[in-house]
């Protein structure tokens, strides 16, 4: 595709930031797909866009890092946005662990579980 880093209407994935675009240009080209990605893989909209911002506050914040020669700018960000995700579910399952174990030792039971139904095979 040549060096005019455009393709299909829009710039090509592997401008980043040292290319000579804002920062602010990148998040608004790649805010709904990385939105989007969160909001398919979430249950609350108010979790998807939490994600999403923290996705973009640590690319801000390592930005020195993105390397073009090691692939797109979308890959990079797609990949901080899988380990955010990722981290979003090992927290959540932490705290519900934490959760279940502090309502045992308060004698609050989970949730129900079920149980084979005991049967009587009594003769009379």
């Amino acid at each position: 595709m040549g060096s005019t880093g455009v393709r299909g209407g829009t710039r090509d994935q592997t401008e980043g930031p040292e290319s000579g675009f804002s920062f602010a240009e990148l998040f608004q080209e790649h805010y709904s797909r990385i939105y989007n990605y969160f909001r398919y893989r979430v249950e609350a909209q108010q979790d998807a866009e939490d994600l999403t911002g923290m996705a973009f506050e640590r690319a801000y914040a390592n930005q020195e890092r993105f390397d073009a020669a090691k692939g797109s700018f979308s890959t990079w960000l797609f990949r901080i946005a899988h380990n955010v995700l990722a981290n979003y579910y090992r927290t959540r399952e932490r705290r519900a662990a934490q959760a279940r174990v502090q309502d045992h030792a308060r004698g609050v039971d989970g949730p129900l579980q079920e149980r084979p139904l005991s049967r009587n095979y009594s003769t009379n």
